[in-house]
């Protein structure tokens, strides 16, 4: 008898019990947020959904380091993990830029674009390197569908994407890949 290896699933939601409230809860601001400078070099980027005067849900593409990629050597699949939480930013933020959103969307419109456009399907590097190539992506997509309104503040984004914070030096876009 054969067994076969579970299917991977990238999707996730901290706490695990309340993914339809985390999915229902509307969206005021989408933050893109640089994190503390990595050892070798560069942020973590993820964004937060501002739901709340003190709440927000975080979107974070992270490596999974278990699951091997398909597309680059020694690299692994993403877990893209949704997490409600009881603050806006992380105190750990050295860059953040406000994205003004739509009137009366949720996070369910994010997730669902991201989930239809095969965003969620993304691996990174042998060093797990990938968040900021994978967010600076993603603006553009939420942008043309109309989730994000305004393109000053979605360029401001990509610019901040591309640099090392706090020191602002440009760091270039570490590539990661998305699979079928």
């Amino acid at each position: 008898m054969t067994s076969s290896a579970p299917i991977f699933q990238p999707l996730h939601f901290i706490p695990v019990r309340q993914q339809s409230e985390i999915l229902d809860k509307k969206v005021q601001w989408m933050y893109a947020v640089a994190h503390e400078k990595l050892a070798q070099g560069g942020n973590h980027w993820c964004f937060y959904f501002q739901i709340g005067t003190n709440n927000s849900v975080n979107l974070d593409i992270t490596p999974s380091y278990m699951v091997p990629s398909t597309s680059i050597p020694g690299g692994s699949k993403a877990n893209m993990v949704l997490s409600d939480l009881t603050y806006v930013l992380s105190p750990a933020t050295e860059k953040s830029v406000r994205l003004d959103v739509a009137s009366e969307k949720t996070v369910r419109d994010f997730v669902d674009l991201l989930l239809q456009h095969s965003r969620h399907k993304y691996e990174f590097n042998d060093q797990g390197q990938g968040c900021r190539y994978w967010c600076y992506h993603q603006l553009d997509l939420l942008c043309q569908s109309g989730l994000l309104v305004n393109l000053a503040q979605i360029e401001e984004a990509k610019a901040a994407i591309l640099l090392q914070w706090p020191s602002q030096q440009q760091y270039p876009l570490v590539q990661g890949g998305f699979y079928e």
